[in-house]
């Protein structure tokens, strides 16, 4: 009996001896990994801004082939959510995002031990020979997180998580390397068609001439207006998302323009979106393939080109707009096409 006592008393002090131990590990944790990615900053911005890429380069897929992800309608920008199932089920949220700069998200873990939110984050720098890309996680550790990683598990916590960073940074190389090229745009023919009248409503933004402006108008009005139009019964073929360009001075470093729709149906604008029709007429065209901001200067210099050798004359009355044919999240970077029109006398 004394025997037992004694072990009972070894067993109670080996557990306060235990948890003390425990207690004394972090509560909270920060852990990143910065790599250099031999690409741009607006392409390496681009491919982690756009959720869909993620079980491309992800590292978890080759620890767990059973993950089937569910996307949501929002998957780039400020919003875009998925979620997965799996070994360990999960999802994650963006919140805010800089273009080319920063991205920052929610994560959520279904553990055996409850649900864990840790927060993480995305920095990119260019530098010379690419981007200094930042990937970091931050949260807090229960105590039954702190005794398994003590104890239960044969790596820390920190190697782990860096372990799954750098498996990441060499898929994230690997998809950038075969999805962007040195000259990763591509362009038609320029041509000139007859069109009928047409109509466009868009809301209007006054920027610099940027490119992290740009993204910025473009990340906030564009699913403002594909909403507008599904919250009034219109389906994707009753429009093509748009811009209108309406000032560009480079002078004084100013551009203006709208970012919207060209409809196929009849849709009154709401308050805060401006209609604008387009007189039937001539007008130049050329195709771009290739992620946006790629190849637009030498696709505007090959419109001026034509508009010049045919003898075609502009005034400021007329107008210049580029529609987005197609899906970027469903197509290779390669194949994203924007059809760019100006009109011609």
């Amino acid at each position: 009996m004394k025997l037992l006592k004694y072990f009972l008393l070894f067993l109670l002090i080996t557990i306060i001896g235990i948890a003390i131990f425990i207690s004394t590990k972090p509560n909270t944790y920060n852990i990143k990994d910065t790599h250099l990615l031999k690409a741009s900053p607006e392409a390496v911005f681009n491919t982690v801004n756009n959720l869909k890429t993620w079980e491309n380069w992800g590292p978890w897929n080759k620890e767990d082939t059973t993950m089937v992800y569910t996307y949501t309608d929002k998957t780039v920008g400020k919003g875009a959510s998925y979620s997965w199932k799996g070994m360990m089920n999960g999802a994650i949220k963006t919140t805010a995002i800089v273009p080319n700069k920063e991205i920052k998200q929610n994560l959520t873990l279904y553990t055996p031990a409850g649900e864990r939110n840790p927060e993480v984050y995305w920095t990119f720098n260019k530098v010379d020979g690419g981007t200094e890309t930042t990937w970091g996680m931050k949260g807090k550790h229960t105590f039954m997180d702190k005794l398994y990683y003590t104890f239960g598990s044969p790596i820390s916590f920190e190697d782990s998580m860096h372990q799954m960073n750098n498996a990441g940074f060499n898929g994230l190389e690997t998809f950038l390397k075969e999805n962007t090229t040195t000259k990763n745009f591509k362009l038609g023919a320029v041509s000139i068609k007859e069109l009928a009248k047409q109509q466009f409503i868009g809301f209007f933004h006054k920027t610099k001439i940027s490119n992290g402006d740009f993204q910025k108008a473009f990340i906030n009005s564009m699913p403002k207006a594909g909403m507008y139009a599904a919250k009034n019964g219109l389906k994707q073929e009753d429009y093509t998302l748009a811009a209108i360009y309406k000032k560009w001075d480079i002078d004084k470093d100013v551009a203006e323009f709208y970012v919207g729709l060209f409809l196929n149906k009849k849709l009154k604008p709401s308050n805060e979106m401006k209609s604008i029709e387009i007189p039937a007429g001539k007008a130049t065209t050329i195709s771009k393939f290739g992620y946006y901001g790629n190849g637009d200067l030498e696709a505007h210099n090959a419109m001026a080109t034509y508009i010049k050798a045919h003898n075609l004359k502009r005034n400021d009355a007329d107008f210049v707009w580029e529609l987005y044919v197609n899906d970027p999240t469903k197509v290779k970077p390669i194949e994203v096409q924007t059809d760019i029109y100006y009109t011609v006398q």
